[in-house]
């Protein structure tokens, strides 16, 4: 039997269309359309034509990505804007702002051009696409190959989204109706955060030509950096930035309905959390960013340091901690960020001023090994002496070339500092505080005196110590306070845990020469000669007890005026924000009455061999320390009562939390502001 030649041909033909159909089959749709299930000519039956979908992204110079808008933050909450250019985490691209590597597409037929909420993304689901092409001339590929639908009036919304498939990234489901979203959850690994973006060009069909599908794509994103500004002659190392109490977990939605705020956060407590940039990276944080100066704001973290976090409104619960060390010293500066509602596409950068020029007190850690070096800044001076709210006498007010010294007025161990002077001239100088190696715990009052002049023109305390409370504190409700009194030598309940004495307002500590058993002065730790007992003369004694830090003024109920009016008192000198004269060290400032109001004596347990209470919750000990009388400035109430100093001022007495062997008094006592008594120290946020 002869079969015809032809029948022959396609038979073989046949059997290898269909070896390449199951060997390539993607590359049989461009070789072979007319085996694709569709003939994709005008007059078909499955509603498509011949002409394939493209994509190109839109001329940086026509409709360019819209740029980060820039924000300022300082310290103070001001805030200024300007453009800033616009760039993607993963990738740079040069001369552009359109994203590289793949996209992520989907697409919905409109059919008679309508959007119905029952649609899903029939044309193409999460189909990734890739930039071709350089400068102006992007193009997308992408396969397998998508055409217009053969009716002019039926269209093809379009949704993409940077980048395809990215981390944290969950899409829509492909069976889900309605315009798509994308749930987002910011890794807290911060070089794993990528720079969400989305596109949404309008619907359209594009059979009868040859245009390709613009994209245009947006930040979908808030980008956070930080920045920084150190105090003069001060070395300066930032370790790590935290950013508390931040919204993790968003959901993104296409629909144009909501497209001024796309993002519906998650209120699941589990779905806030802490982002951090550190120097463990060094990515994040590179070594080449510390190198700060005084004169201007430096960006510390990198590139790829920049937080890309979900659109939210922050308040002051939010909080930003920086671990940062001066001149060796560790610090930690905790900081209530301003409310602000950060917007997509918006560049936040919060600008800190670190040292410790807001600060009247030092803490260092001796070392066991090598001396430790501290630099003292004298920006203090001129801030109070050149300032009309303040002691406002240009005689005190150290110019650029004025001659100044520094002295150690006193000190509770002989030999515990030493002092440098350096850049002796002027106000840019500064004061090196050196503590020798091994040094045991004590404190030391340093000042500088402007040539010329008798009095000091500002002091400063060191306080020598192994306890750091930045790594070493209590939290009780939303305070977290230091576990011991302000100039604790020693963490033994005894003579010398009771801290250093203060009067009501002032910055300046007087050594706890008290014995907590015979209730009179004595030199518990050694030879301090230089403090003296002065009746208060001026109805402003402010400038005198700055050029006087070792005078204990007394007489009165205030140490502030020798008037009886309460309209010459002065209840701002220490306040529920830090103040020029607040006592405690960078980062801390005075107890409030409200936090002492956690304190009570069901919450407490009394010991008599330490005569002190010791919080259960806490461990923290409170010692009846007694005080220095406001009439004679002697010993007082020692081993009997306690007192420690709150802020809270009360017509011309100042409330303190209030001990004894009996009771705890953590509401309403208040006692005459000239007293001398101990301050204990609360997280400053």
């Amino acid at each position: 039997m002869n079969i015809p030649f032809p029948i022959i041909y396609n038979v073989i033909l046949f059997i290898l269309i269909m070896q390449v159909i199951r060997i390539f089959p993607i590359l049989v749709m461009f070789v072979f359309p007319f085996l694709s299930g569709c003939t994709h000519d005008d007059d078909s039956s499955d509603g498509y034509s011949d002409i394939s979908v493209q994509f190109t992204a839109q001329s940086p110079s026509s409709s360019s990505l819209p740029a980060w808008q820039q924000v300022n933050v300082p310290l103070d909450g001001s805030a200024s804007t300007s453009s800033s250019s616009a760039s993607t985490r993963g990738f740079v691209v040069s001369d552009t702002e359109v994203p590289a590597g793949n996209v992520g597409m989907l697409g919905y037929v409109l059919s008679g051009g309508t959007w119905s909420s029952s649609l899903t993304p029939s044309f193409m689901y999460n189909i990734p696409i890739t930039r071709q092409g350089t400068g102006s001339n992007y193009t997308y590929q992408y396969a397998p190959t998508k055409y217009w639908p053969s009716n002019a009036s039926d269209l093809v919304k379009f949704f993409a989204y940077y980048p395809y498939q990215g981390n944290g990234i969950t899409l829509s489901k492909s069976t889900d109706t309605g315009y798509p979203s994308i749930t987002y959850i910011p890794s807290t690994a911060v070089s794993d955060q990528v720079d969400l973006m989305s596109a949404s060009p309008s619907a359209c069909n594009n059979k009868s030509g040859i245009n390709a599908v613009g994209l245009t794509f947006s930040h979908a994103l808030t980008r956070i950096s930080f920045s920084v500004q150190c105090s003069s002659y001060s070395t300066i190392t930032v370790q790590s930035i935290s950013l508390s109490g931040i919204k993790s977990k968003g959901t993104f939605s296409y629909n144009p309905s909501v497209i001024s705020s796309p993002w519906t956060l998650s209120s699941l407590a589990t779905d806030t959390t802490t982002y951090k940039v550190s120097t463990s990276d060094g990515t994040l944080i590179p070594g080449a960013s510390q190198a700060l100066n005084a004169s201007a704001y430096q960006n510390i973290t990198s590139y790829m340091g920049n937080l890309l976090l979900l659109p939210q409104s922050v308040t002051s619960a939010n909080t930003l901690v920086v671990k940062y060390t001066v001149d060796g010293v560790s610090n930690t500066s905790t900081l209530s960020i301003p409310s602000a509602t950060w917007a997509m596409g918006q560049s936040i950068n919060y600008q800190l001023k670190l040292g410790l020029i807001n600060s009247n007190c030092y803490i260092v850690n001796p070392s066991s090994t090598s001396a430790v070096a501290l630099n003292i800044p004298l920006n203090r001076v001129n801030e109070f002496w050149g300032n009309a709210s303040y002691g406002n006498d240009p005689t005190y007010v150290i110019g650029s070339g004025d001659a100044w010294t520094a002295n150690i007025i006193w000190e509770d161990v002989p030999g515990l500092v030493t002092l440098t002077q350096n850049s002796g001239m002027g106000p840019s100088g500064k004061i090196t505080v050196s503590v020798p190696a091994g040094s045991i715990s004590g404190n030391a009052v340093i000042g500088v005196k402007k040539t010329g002049t008798t009095g000091y023109a500002w002091s400063w305390h060191v306080w020598v110590t192994g306890y750091d409370p930045n790594t070493t504190n209590s939290t009780i409700g939303s305070y977290t306070f230091m576990n011991y009194n302000l100039g604790t030598t020693s963490t033994t309940p005894g003579e010398a845990y009771k801290g250093l004495y203060y009067q009501w307002g002032r910055k300046d500590p007087f050594p706890q020469t008290c014995s907590i058993t015979s209730n009179v002065q004595e030199s518990i730790y050694g030879s301090v000669t230089s403090i003296t007992n002065t009746p208060v003369a001026a109805v402003n004694n402010l400038p005198n007890s700055v050029q006087n830090p070792a005078t204990f003024y007394y007489g009165v109920n205030d140490w502030y005026t020798s008037s009886s009016s309460l309209s010459d008192q002065n209840n701002g000198l220490w306040g529920l924000a830090k103040t020029i004269y607040d006592p405690c060290p960078q980062g801390w400032k005075v107890m409030s009455m409200a936090a002492y109001s956690l304190f009570s004596k069901s919450t407490m347990t009394y010991t008599s061999e330490n005569y002190g209470w010791t919080d259960k919750s806490s461990d923290t000990f409170w010692s009846l320390s007694g005080g220095l009388r406001y009439y004679d400035g002697a010993c007082y109430d020692v081993s009997a009562n306690g007192y420690d100093w709150s802020v809270d001022a009360i017509s011309n007495r100042a409330r303190a939390f209030n001990i004894s062997y009996t009771y705890v008094d953590s509401s309403i006592f208040s006692i005459i502001r000239a007293s001398g008594f101990p301050v204990r120290c609360v997280r400053d946020n």
